[in-house]
């Protein structure tokens, strides 16, 4: 059994202390959330909590954080006995790169906003005073260049998934951590907590240029339709949008740099058009008090369905690829009335 060895001056002894499970992932979340300062990696200051379960399109981020430097933390929490390691890892990496792929900075802010109830400029005042502005200046670039640090913990590692992370941050264009803690609990009550951190902070990105992250236009969505003999399809998926955003104020067009999007109350709900015709087009939902009614919507209308498990953010409603858009493209302005219709009653 793991131990450290403990002074008590008052009794003049050193005692054993055993390893202490965290016995929940929750414990785990809520000690980092409180205090980030226990996993000791490296950052410029301190490090900060932005909102927990922060959305994306396949799940939700534990914790994001960021530091004085203007660094941007995903923080996902484990427990050895009830995940599969590796699968931890990928599913870090998974949701970097739906925070890249499909967020723009203001989706960013507004999530934060969300979850948190403070805008991001609030939490930066908060944390640092007179240097908010170029902090804020700092994330904002930091967001652009997707310079993220991806930092798994885990009440225990094993030693390949320390040469995975090792491997990842020596081959890749990534900055990979894992933090292992380790927690002890004193007699009096207290709590030792001993980190150990696993691969080794990568510099800023930027030292090779980045293709810019823009969000398509319609024209552009437009010519890639075309280009694959599907540009009236393209045509119609902006006039039901254009019509949608015209009618209804709370419905924009959101593009983001691989899909057209149609969002509704915020992102309540979302209709997502891939820019490529042959990829995943599809109607996600951030309240699960709404799955049920936008799935029967779906069934309606004859499309497939699916009800997300466990899950604040998910799909809803795939339309497939291109067999499903060209069967869809008919049926949107219908769909897309019914579902401002139940967004508008979920405020009621």
């Amino acid at each position: 059994m793991e131990y450290i060895l403990f002074l008590d001056k008052e009794k003049g002894e050193v005692r054993k202390v055993k390893v202490t499970e965290f016995g929940e992932e929750a414990k785990l979340q809520s000690t980092i959330e409180k205090h980030p300062e226990v996993l000791s990696i490296p950052a410029v200051g301190a490090i900060v909590p932005l909102t927990t379960e922060y959305p994306v399109n396949t799940g939700s981020v534990d914790l994001l954080a960021f530091d004085e430097g203007g660094r941007i933390y995903l923080i996902e929490t484990k427990l050895h006995k009830n995940y599969d390691k590796r699968r931890a890892l990928a599913q870090l990496i998974d949701y970097a790169s739906q925070i890249a792929m499909h967020d723009t900075f203001e989706d960013f802010k507004a999530k934060i906003y969300r979850k948190r109830g403070k805008t991001l400029e609030e939490i930066v005042k908060e944390s640092f005073g007179e240097n908010r502005e170029e902090i804020l200046t700092k994330l904002e670039i930091s967001f652009d260049k997707e310079d993220y640090v991806l930092v798994l913990v885990m009440d225990e590692f094993d030693a390949p998934l320390k040469d995975t992370i090792l491997f990842l941050n020596k081959h890749f264009d990534l900055s990979i951590m894992g933090v292992e803690l380790r927690r002890y609990v004193l007699d009096a009550g207290g709590e030792v907590f001993v980190p150990t951190v696993i691969g080794v902070e990568i510099s800023r990105k930027g030292d090779k240029p980045k293709t810019p992250k823009t969000p398509i236009t319609k024209e552009e969505f437009e010519k890639r339709y075309s280009e694959a003999g599907l540009g009236e399809i393209a045509r119609e998926i902006i006039r039901s949008f254009d019509a949608a955003e015209k009618k209804y104020d709370e419905v924009r067009i959101v593009p983001t740099p691989q899909y057209l999007t149609l969002r509704i109350r915020g992102d309540e709900i979302t209709i997502s058009m891939n820019a490529d015709p042959k990829g995943d087009h599809s109607v996600w939902v951030n309240n699960p008090n709404l799955y049920e009614r936008v799935g029967q919507i779906g069934r309606d209308l004859g499309l497939k369905t699916k009800i997300p498990a466990g899950k604040k953010f998910g799909k809803v409603i795939d339309f497939g690829g291109v067999d499903g858009i060209e069967s869809i493209v008919k049926k949107l302005g219908d769909l897309i009335d019914e579902l401002v219709k139940i967004g508008t009653m979920s405020q009621q």
